[in-house]
């Protein structure tokens, strides 16, 4: 017998084939990464490097997934500082999108067009996105877009002092919101003591 064949199934007797094996396995992948995924915490992790083409220092912090994402649909909002030769610096917000499930393709076409918004505390503040940094791509099958916003040092500091942020992005046909939590403040306070060292 044919071992990529299960000859039976245990319930309906009816045969599976290959392609129903490799679909069941794919969902039970699927759904494991969702309930591993789910249950992961926001992981703080700063690189910092030399960009020979602007001639800068880049300190870029990661792993900051907003609270509150539905299942499939992750949005990171991560922090970058560029320190030129002469000392300023410059800062910006990374908002990733990652589309986790296995089973659907969705993209949310970030429309850099128009700008990142954040309610702190009931006020409005938008942000543009920084022309030529945006990036679409596919990750093990899964959609992953990256835009970048131009971000003062001022805001980090709103976030610190912050009893409320929600993070708006507008994509094509929709809108994403996510409302930061505990560790999602934790970051910014790490990101922004790093910076100041």
């Amino acid at each position: 017998m044919n071992k990529g064949i299960i000859s039976r199934s245990l319930t309906s007797g009816r045969e599976f084939t290959c392609e129903k094996s490799d679909f069941l396995h794919a969902l039970a992948t699927t759904i494991l990464f969702f309930l591993l995924s789910a249950c992961s915490q926001v992981l703080y992790e700063t690189v910092i490097f030399a960009d020979e083409f602007d001639h800068t220092t880049v300190t870029r912090s990661t792993g900051n997934v907003l609270a509150g994402y539905p299942i499939s649909k992750r949005i990171s909002l991560n922090a970058e500082c560029r320190t030129k030769p002469n000392g300023a610096r410059m800062f910006f917000l990374i908002a990733e999108y990652f589309h986790e499930s296995l089973m659907l393709e969705e993209w949310l076409a970030i429309d850099t067009t128009e700008h990142i918004v954040f309610r702190i505390d009931g006020r409005e503040v938008r942000l543009p996105a920084v022309p030529g940094r945006y990036v679409r791509q596919s990750i093990a099958g899964r959609p992953s877009e990256t835009a970048v916003y131009e971000a003062p040092l001022e805001i980090f500091q709103k976030f610190l002092d912050a009893r409320e942020v929600i993070v708006r992005i507008r994509g094509s046909g929709q809108t994403v919101e996510r409302k930061f939590d505990s560790e999602n403040y934790q970051f910014m306070r790490k990101f922004v003591e790093e910076v100041r060292k």
